[in-house]
């Protein structure tokens, strides 16, 4: 009888996993100081070798960006100016709160997953990131995971 119990119960943990990987296949979330965020929708293109991913919601808006990129590596933030994140706020006047990392401002990671362990045409990671406006203030972004979001390239004209 208790293998019976062992059974089922790791049977049911397996189900319940599946359906949770499936019901946040594509994802993009992270904790927003102390809370937890969800974008409504995502975005990730590769323009002119540099990767764009967007996830935002109503009033939220994050942005990464990483040049030249690669599977498998990871990308150290507020080294330079050309791989960076960017964290938007609508605030209620409607305007724009804009925090970012660069060049000795913030910090934090990008990391993507292997091809090997990548779903073919979308884009896996982590990323953490402390972000500042340009006055100094600062926002961490941490527990960031973008998974599965689909990767589209450019239209390219042909010219005749």
């Amino acid at each position: 009888m208790k293998k019976f119990i062992f059974v089922a119960a790791f049977v049911f943990s397996l189900v319940s996993c599946e359906e949770e990987v499936r019901d946040n296949s594509p994802a993009f979330e992270a904790t927003i100081g102390y809370t937890k965020w969800k974008a409504d929708s995502w975005s990730a293109v590769v323009e002119n070798e540099t990767l764009t991913i967007i996830g935002r919601d109503l009033t939220n808006q994050i942005k990464i960006t990483i040049p030249n990129y690669q599977l498998g590596q990871n990308y150290d933030l507020g080294v330079n100016n050309t791989e960076f994140v960017e964290y938007l706020i609508v605030n209620d006047d409607e305007s724009i709160t804009a925090y970012k990392t660069g060049a000795n401002i913030g910090g934090g990671y990008v990391r993507f997953e292997s091809a090997e362990f990548s779903e073919p045409n979308t884009i896996t990671g982590r990323f953490m990131a402390e972000v500042k406006t340009s006055t100094g203030e600062s926002q961490t972004l941490h527990e960031g995971v973008f998974y599965r979001i689909p990767l589209t390239q450019p239209q390219v004209e042909v010219v005749e």
